[in-house]
């Protein structure tokens, strides 16, 4: 499939979204409606997993963009649960302490 994902429909919902190198390549002022996006893609209790950059690149207009764990908490904390949100332990060297695994349950 390849689509818009802000216009993708939830009919029928998802049960899992994996995030791997998408989230970081959004600029800052899309990723409120990329975590409301996901909620309305997924049914509840649905999940969304994957690996956010814990890691500030400084500006720049181009991607990779990080963040930080309260920044994420603002973005999801409306639509999702907490399962988990910590230091990914199995990152590849070069971004060993820089990746954040998160496990988050739709509401």
């Amino acid at each position: 499939m390849q689509q818009d994902f802000f216009a993708l429909s939830a009919e029928p919902p998802y049960d899992l979204i994996v995030e791997q190198t998408f989230f970081c390549a959004l600029p800052r002022t899309l990723r409120p409606d990329y975590a409301r996006q996901c909620a309305h893609l997924l049914r509840p209790g649905g999940k969304l997993v994957g690996l956010l950059f814990e890691a500030d690149f400084g500006p720049s207009s181009e991607p990779p963009f990080g963040g930080t764990r309260s920044e994420y908490r603002a973005y999801f904390e409306p639509y999702f649960k907490f399962i988990h949100f910590d230091t990914a332990y199995n990152s590849i060297r070069p971004r060993q302490d820089r990746e954040l695994f998160i496990c988050l349950e739709k509401k």
